[in-house]
């Protein structure tokens, strides 16, 4: 996957991996993951070290890893930004990745539920994460008035309009009642 979106970006933009050698050997390039949970599903942490599986020319270059929960690709892009408008780097690749299919529901949504205060969580609760966008759901209809029939309207109108990334998990079918 990661070796797929680097090749891609190294295409579309028009830079080659001589150019990455280059830069590197000028320390004016970094690399910035952003990753909510690889320690977790693929038992990796730093996976910016890949990179040097895609192509040798990342060997040598700067990199680390990004995590704020749902946040990390923007946080990546952040500090990726912040470099380059300090003038430390000229090239600043940022990939946002993750992997949540290693392991099934039950086991990934208690990873996810780590975002929050974890050791907080009721002990018998299975399905952590689900049970908090349950309970958000029920403080925005409480605080806004709205009901889940408007809820449900909103997103029948918007799901035509989701476009996927084509090598993503298809959506699932909306619920019978939606």
């Amino acid at each position: 996957m990661m070796r797929e979106v680097i090749e891609d970006a190294i295409k579309n933009t028009g830079i080659d991996y001589s150019e990455i050698t280059k830069l590197n050997k000028l320390n004016k390039i970094a690399v910035f993951v952003g990753n909510f949970d690889g320690e977790q599903y693929i038992n990796q942490g730093h996976l910016s070290a890949f990179l040097t599986e895609v192509n040798p020319a990342f060997y040598g270059v700067p990199s680390a890893r990004y995590e704020a929960a749902c946040a990390s690709g923007s946080v990546a892009i952040d500090a990726a930004s912040a470099k380059i408008r300090a003038g430390d780097y000229d090239l600043c690749i940022v990939l946002g990745i993750e992997v949540m299919k290693t392991v099934n529901s039950a086991v990934g949504g208690d990873f996810l539920g780590t975002a929050a205060y974890y050791e907080k969580k009721p002990k018998e609760l299975v399905f952590l994460f689900l049970n908090f966008l349950v309970n958000w759901q029920m403080s925005i209809w409480k605080s806004t008035g709205l009901m889940k029939k408007d809820i449900s309207i909103v997103s029948r109108r918007s799901l035509p309009i989701i476009t996927p990334m084509p090598n993503s998990t298809p959506w699932p079918k909306p619920a019978a009642g939606l």
